[in-house]
């Protein structure tokens, strides 16, 4: 039978503290990621209800098609938003565009306004996915 020498254990005197793995900055980028989610998840099926409502069939659609073509051709520019202002005010630009021009549908139901507000919702998704987003860092 073999025997262990308290020798050839390793020693954890010297070792420093391993950081914390949850972070204050860690926990701020799931509520960004959290509400950005809800900012954009929850609208995308009321806001072409109330399009059909306010006009045609058609703009439902345009609604829809509004919002994911603003997405896609902001998340081509908001590298260069980064390099400008920084990625922490472009996340809170991007959650302000996302969420804020929502509220004007309660009181303006016009096929416009609608419009308008996909287009502002969609760059706000764009930018607060992209700028949030750590692999894209240089």
């Amino acid at each position: 039978m073999t025997t262990l020498q308290s020798a050839a254990l390793p020693s954890y005197d010297g070792v420093a503290p391993r950081p914390p793995l949850v972070t204050r900055a860690l926990l701020v980028r799931f509520v960004s990621i959290v509400g950005s989610s809800i900012g954009f998840y929850m609208p995308l099926s009321v806001v072409p209800l109330v399009a059909r409502d306010a006009g045609s069939a058609s703009s439902a659609g345009f609604a829809t098609v509004a919002l994911l073509l603003a997405t896609v051709s902001c998340e081509l520019v908001t590298p260069r938003l980064v390099s400008l202002i920084g990625y922490r005010w472009a996340l809170a630009l991007g959650l302000l565009f996302l969420g804020a021009p929502t509220v004007a549908l309660v009181f303006v139901a016009s096929t416009p306004a609608i419009l308008a507000v996909s287009v502002l919702r969609g760059i706000g998704f764009a930018v607060s996915v992209t700028a949030g987003e750590p692999s894209r860092r240089r």
